[in-house]
């Protein structure tokens, strides 16, 4: 039999519908409070470091950075997966599952880690880093190689602590995360202006600003186990059957991973080839003022999966329902209001983020208002999709968006400039599964459908599956 959390922290469960609201709502308006912080160290923090460091070399840390967010596929989706199985573990209050889950997902990941630091090492003398990154200016030249190694090592020391994010999530907590994430915020600005202070190299700077998340991250576990102590990682926990019994869901979530990098970051790289670190740069900025809404719009999100899930597996479909249609209306509604933003003050945003008088033609910003709204469209489809483990489904879409995405920037990027970029990024989307996810969803969610119709597609959706 599993074992029964000692402390019962969501109530009877008749209340826990309402347990479950008021996290997500705690989680979404916490989340508000660590975006706005991280906004407003952004108006300090992009142009400072734009001045300190000059654009060529800023467009090498983004581009830098954007290669080696590929190595993130390393945990093999086991950090998505993670919060899938959790958030099993946690409506049946089975803390067994859950310490096996997280002390196996743990070590599973140092160990990439540990791997990965091996393959590097013997890869970092035969890289043309120089030639990957289009680097022209000598004096960057020189530089290229400590700042590839700077980022590398700040990526792999933090690797195993993105485990800590899907305990919050699985056991929607958000909101005590996001209040770390605010102390990161406001400690990651004084970091940087005592290093621009004291006069330290890029690669310096890369290795300091690494600092603040591997601090704030050890902080957040010693805080988890202080008050879920059957989370913390203990290497007697970890089995060969839970890193199987993870597998079934990382793996799709791991083929999932590589379609939303295709869409994301291997477009820097292929706009660094094409048009060059300047138009990162100028790129990097207009997606600061860019994801404005879509932050705001990710905040809804967050707490949906993790709690659709737990609703599905309790059988708690009515709550499932009115959840959806209200998030979606009013993530639609931000919608319209972020259009408002992108048109009248795009321009005035990008000038203060980056310092410099930057504009986009009205094009560009009508683009990023259709792309914001058919991506919020479909994410949250995506996360009913998640939700009810329909991974494969999820997968097959995703990485054609990523073939198409990746193909349409390539033609696009050097002769229509961002607004190619960005109509390359929504186009897939907007015609392929912006009508495709919501059909396959609909039983989950239709408006119309029976409380016992609604129960019938809830029972297929099984522990582990």
């Amino acid at each position: 039999m599993p074992a029964t959390e000692a402390r019962n922290d969501v109530g009877a469960e008749n209340d826990r519908g309402k347990e479950r609201s008021r996290r997500a709502v705690w989680t979404t308006l916490s989340s508000l409070g660590a975006h706005a912080t991280g906004l407003l160290t952004s108006l300090v923090s992009v142009p400072l470091t734009l001045e300190y460091l000059g654009k060529e070399r800023y467009g090498l840390w983004g581009s830098v950075t954007a290669l080696l967010t590929w190595a993130t596929l390393a945990d093999f989706g086991l950090g998505r997966g993670l919060i899938n199985h959790l958030s099993e573990a946690y409506a049946r209050n089975d803390t067994d599952a859950a310490g096996r889950y997280v002390s196996t997902g743990w070590y599973a990941l140092l160990g990439v880690a540990l791997l990965m630091a091996g393959a590097f090492g013997l890869l970092m003398p035969i890289v043309p880093w120089t030639a990957l990154f289009n680097v022209q200016s000598r004096s960057l030249e020189a530089e290229t190689s400590s700042v590839v190694v700077a980022v590398v090592a700040v990526f792999l020391v933090n690797f195993p602590m993105s485990i800590v994010g899907s305990i919050y999530s699985a056991y929607q907590r958000g909101y005590v995360a996001n209040a770390f994430r605010v102390v990161g915020n406001v400690t990651s600005l004084a970091v940087l202006v005592a290093a621009t202070r004291t006069h330290v190299g890029l690669a310096g700077l890369v290795a300091v600003m690494g600092g603040v998340p591997l601090l704030l991250g050890a902080l957040n576990l010693v805080y988890i186990a202080r008050d879920m102590p059957w989370l913390w990682p203990k290497r007697r926990s970890v089995s060969w059957a839970t890193f199987r019994e993870l597998a079934t869901v990382s793996t799709p979530l791991f083929l999932f991973q590589v379609g939303s990098l295709l869409i994301n970051e291997l477009q820097t790289l292929v706009i660094a080839r094409r048009a060059g670190l300047t138009t990162v740069a100028d790129y990097t900025v207009f997606l600061k003022v860019y994801s404005v809404p879509v932050l705001i719009l990710g905040m809804i999100d967050g707490p949906l999966v993790p709690s659709f899930r737990e609703a599905l597996l309790r059988r708690d479909v009515l709550w499932l329902r009115t959840t959806f249609w209200r998030a979606q209306g009013i993530k639609l509604v931000i919608c319209v209001a972020a259009t408002v933003y992108y048109v009248g003050f795009g321009n005035v945003a990008t000038s203060l983020l980056s310092g410099q008088t930057v504009a986009f033609e009205s094009r560009v910003w009508m683009a990023a208002s259709l792309l914001t709204l058919v991506g919020t469209w479909n994410g949250s489809f995506n996360d009913l999709l998640i939700s009810t483990n329909r991974l494969w489904t999820l997968v097959r879409f995703i990485l054609a968006n990523g073939v198409v995405t990746a193909t349409l920037t390539y033609f696009a990027a050097e002769r229509l400039g961002v607004f190619g970029i960005v109509s390359a990024t929504v186009a897939y989307s907007l015609v392929v599964t912006a009508w495709i996810f919501p059909v396959i969803c609909w039983r989950h969610v239709s408006p119309m459908a029976t409380a016992e119709a609604l129960a019938v597609a809830a029972e297929e959706v099984s522990p582990g599956a």
